[in-house]
């Protein structure tokens, strides 16, 4: 009972915190040098631990990669923001690509996705920046290649119906060169989609994407030796009926739409790949940085 008395006496005291002797908790000064005890604060038993925070803290997390990521500066972040959406419109523009109708769009947003990787290369690794300008200037000029040779085949096609060519022969034949021009444009567009994630991927990754590129080629082939087989019987029923020369190279590439939905297969491979790869470019990032171990 004595030790609780004597306990509780201890409480009642205030030491100066300048000669150190012991006063009541409600003395003002210190009885012994005259100090000023008011200033002295005593912590509430009850007052909750409080961490400070410091400048670049970031929210608690169990994830290396978090802690990793909050140390990124800001150009890296830029880059690592460039690259993802990058990747993001690569792959819409693949999904476009399956549709005819949309296939200006899809050439733009291939274009932008290529855009994007290029600029934000610089966070993510020496070889990876000689695989993303090597990619980016196969996609660009893979899809420039194409707009323009499409637009010289139709003037040409349109001028040698002008000068009174055969309708049927001038039309199969406007049309397989768009064909061929088609195979040799996604052949040199496809390389470029194999390395724009080619250093973000593990041996499946890799593996994923030359199956991809091989697909595509194959479905080429096969849609090319459709086209031979049934272009005379089908461009004699388009002349029949199509009023212009647009208009018949239009029908034309409907009759043999459902072929190219085959492309769809390499479609599905390229998606798997580049979503692979879109989750890892910010692990890349961080590694590259020295913020975590390979």
């Amino acid at each position: 009972m004595s030790g609780v008395i004597q306990s509780g006496i201890m409480s009642a005291l205030i030491k100066c915190p300048k000669c150190y002797r012991e006063n009541p908790s409600s003395a003002r000064y210190c009885a012994n040098c005259g100090n000023d005890l008011a200033t002295t604060v005593k912590p509430s038993p009850n007052a909750p631990l409080r961490i400070p925070e410091y400048p670049g803290s970031f929210p608690f997390s169990t994830q290396p990669l978090d802690h990793a990521l909050a140390r990124l500066d800001a150009e890296k972040h830029k880059s690592v923001s460039k690259t993802r959406t990058g990747l993001f419109l690569i792959f819409v523009g693949l999904l476009f690509g399956l549709i005819p109708a949309v296939a200006l769009y899809a050439g733009l947003s291939l274009i932008g996705g290529g855009v994007l990787i290029f600029l934000g290369r610089r966070a993510l690794g020496a070889r990876h920046q000689r695989y993303a300008l090597w990619s980016f200037i196969a996609v660009i000029a893979g899809v420039v290649a194409e707009f323009v040779g499409s637009f010289i085949l139709g003037v040409l096609f349109a001028l040698a119906l002008i000068n009174g060519g055969d309708p049927v022969r001038l039309l199969s034949s406007a049309f397989l060169s768009l064909d061929l021009l088609l195979v040799v444009v996604s052949t040199i567009v496809g390389l470029g989609l194999v390395f724009f994630t080619y250093e973000f991927q593990n041996a499946t990754g890799r593996t994923i994407l030359w199956s991809a590129y091989w697909l595509g080629i194959l479905v080429n082939v096969i849609v090319t030796l459709v086209i031979v087989s049934q272009i005379q019987a089908a461009s004699v029923e388009v002349v029949s009926r199509a009023g212009t020369p647009a208009g018949a190279l239009t029908d034309l590439a409907n009759v043999f739409a459902p072929w190219r939905l085959l492309q769809f297969i390499p479609t599905v491979a390229y998606a798997i790949a580049y979503y692979t790869a879109w989750s890892q470019v910010e692990k890349r990032a961080t590694q590259e940085a020295g913020l975590i171990s390979r």
